[in-house]
């Protein structure tokens, strides 16, 4: 029950503050009073939009705040319906002690401000809240009627709301819905796997084909570096042969060798450098050098006697690094990088079979899913039309008490279930929506002899 209500700095009150007691409350007033700011008030904290022009000049900041009392449990002792929204979106308020309401009933104060510039805050016992909450934290406090706006009790999707808080069906309607979303959620991922699957084939057929490619190749890291060198010296094998036999003949096997020559200086400076101190350090050098001379003629002698003109070779060799230039050019990498690029196309060739695996089982467990959420559904079905006559009693006698003896109510519970499995897409929309498979309708008949019909096409 909305207790009391405190508006500051909105249009035109600067402070505002409505105090209702139970049963009928009555705000009377001239045109232009500020009955209808105050309808205003409460209908922003059910979230509509800030209008232009709602903060009183000169004012930074307007603050709206109501005050409700609310039943803890209802009447078959049960938690409310609002306290089990506040156990899951807000378990710490639940903490609380009740106060001066007692432990049977709970406080709430549903505050909002509104900023110059249309910035929003909202809040739920001085908790900011986000303002989804608040929206649907007032939709179980407040519904505000007008001329055929806001009647919420009018829509089928209310009346059923209506009838499962009567019969207290919200835990079978949370095990539906729970079964419902991970029906969905696992159906959209067969889906997505399923469109997919022509994308996976041709990957898995381009990536299958990619690795036997190179592995027919089999490039060595370093290879084609290794080979350029060698077609060099077998394209210039001929004239390289006779420049090195006349190089190692200088160098070696003449009779003036630059070896020969370079042994007798060392020789000869060697005579002195017991002698002369200062001849060991230049003798040592020069010893060195002709050492290395030795060494260098030899490795070129070696080299020169290697070399033959192989045009089978070189026919060879040109053809491998072709083979291994058309390699790199298509995957763009070296042979050197071509061993991690084989890991990472093993590794997409996995990931890709996974998933054909994935979508293989994905039918078993959807399958399982579906006739688990179906099986749901028939139970809160058949809830539902067993409080079909206790609900239509007691809204009977009501509208007797009010006078409306000649008055006939009843409800109309469609089953849209259908025969068989639901599919997905619109089909599951259709027949299994968010609160089951029943669409209610309240009928009413208000004269004698006149077939009820359903209560939003009645004109009372």
């Amino acid at each position: 029950m909305l207790v009391e209500l405190v508006v500051r700095d909105l249009v035109l009150f600067e402070s505002a503050q409505v105090t209702l007691g139970s049963g009928l409350n009555v705000v009377t007033g001239e045109t232009g009073a500020g009955k209808s700011l105050l309808l205003g008030a409460l209908e922003c904290l059910q979230g509509d939009k800030p209008r232009a022009g709602m903060l009183r000049e000169g004012a930074e900041r307007a603050t709206i705040e109501a005050r409700f009392v609310v039943p803890a449990r209802n009447r078959r002792g049960t938690p409310s319906q609002i306290e089990r929204w506040l156990t899951t979106r807000m378990p710490g308020l639940c903490d609380e002690p009740a106060g001066e309401t007692g432990s049977d009933e709970r406080e709430l104060i549903l505050g909002r401000t509104i900023e110059r510039g249309g910035r929003t805050r909202a809040y739920v016992n001085q908790r900011p809240v986000a303002r989804e909450a608040l929206v649907e934290l007032a939709g179980l406090l407040l519904e505000i009627h007008g001329q055929n706006e806001h009647q919420r009790l009018l829509e089928p999707a209310e009346q059923l709301r209506i009838l499962d808080e009567y019969g207290g069906l919200e835990a079978p309607v949370r095990a539906y819905r729970e079964k419902r979303s991970q029906w969905r959620e696992l159906s959209k991922r067969a889906q997505r796997l399923q469109r997919e699957a022509v994308e996976r084939a041709a990957r898995l057929a381009e990536l299958s084909a990619d690795l036997a490619y190179i592995e027919r190749v089999n490039p060595r890291a370093g290879e084609h570096a290794e080979l350029l060198e060698e077609r060099e010296l077998l394209r210039h094998a001929g004239g390289l042969k006779s420049s090195l036999t006349r190089v190692v003949d200088e160098l070696l096997d003449s009779d003036a060798s630059v070896l020969e020559r370079s042994t007798r200086i060392a020789r000869e400076i060697g005579a002195w450098k017991e002698r002369v101190g200062s001849l060991r350090a230049p003798w040592e050098l020069l010893e060195a050098a002709r050492e290395n001379l030795a060494d260098g003629a030899r490795e070129l002698r070696s080299l020169a006697e290697r070399l033959e003109v192989d045009p089978a070779r070189l026919e060879f060799v040109e053809g491998r690094l072709d083979e291994l230039e058309r390699l790199e050019h298509k995957f763009g990498c070296s042979d050197a990088q071509m061993a991690a690029l084989v890991v990472e196309f093993q590794a997409d060739l996995q990931r890709i079979q996974t998933q054909d695996t994935e979508q293989d089982a994905l039918a078993g467990e959807l399958d399982l899913l579906r006739r688990e959420t179906m099986d749901c559904a028939r139970a809160l079905g058949q809830k539902r039309a067993a409080l079909e006559p206790g609900l239509a009693r007691q809204v009977q006698a009501a509208m007797e008490d009010l006078g409306l003896v000649q008055a006939r109510f009843a409800l109309s519970i469609e089953d849209r279930s259908s025969v068989g499995a639901p599919e997905s897409g619109d089909d599951f929309a259709e027949r299994f929506g968010d609160r089951g498979c029943e669409r209610v309708e309240f009928l009413i008949s208000t004269n004698p002899g006149e077939p009820p019909r359903p209560l939003r096409a009645m004109r009372l």
